[in-house]
């Protein structure tokens, strides 16, 4: 077992004396022998290791909208282009909540009308003053 991770200890140490010649900052490593790992002790370290997740989800870059105009960029787990926020009700004035009603209010729905059509009576020649020749 000590043979075990002396062999990992050395070859921490022999990784860490070539990120040393890239990176001179990566010098100091130590070794928890309880948790049987070795890191760096530098704040160059977020660059040469990751991320210790067992998942890596996806976030993408959303502008977020709020409800007085001002956005900034969020980190998103769906890709949107635009997300915004809703307005508060009761910070509005009388005005702005009837003007607000008015426009979420459904419209009446537009009468159809239907024509009845006769064809005997139409005459096609009462219509030749409205054709245009391309002559």
């Amino acid at each position: 077992m000590a043979a075990v991770m002396f062999a990992r200890l050395e070859t921490v140490l022999q990784r860490s004396r070539t990120l040393q010649s890239y990176f001179g900052c990566c010098s100091q490593i130590y070794y928890n022998a309880a948790a049987n790992t070795s890191r760096p002790q530098s704040t160059c370290s977020a660059s040469i290791t990751r991320l210790k997740k067992s998942t890596y989800p996806r976030m993408y870059k959303v502008r977020l909208v709020q409800p007085d105009g001002s956005s900034y960029t969020i980190r998103y787990h769906e890709p949107l282009k635009l997300i915004r926020l809703p307005v508060d009700p009761s910070t509005l004035t009388e005005e702005e909540r009837k003007e607000r009603l008015r426009r979420l209010k459904p419209e009446k729905p537009k009468k159809i009308y239907q024509i009845e059509d006769d064809d005997g009576d139409f005459d096609q020649r009462s219509w030749t003053n409205l054709i245009k020749k391309n002559s």
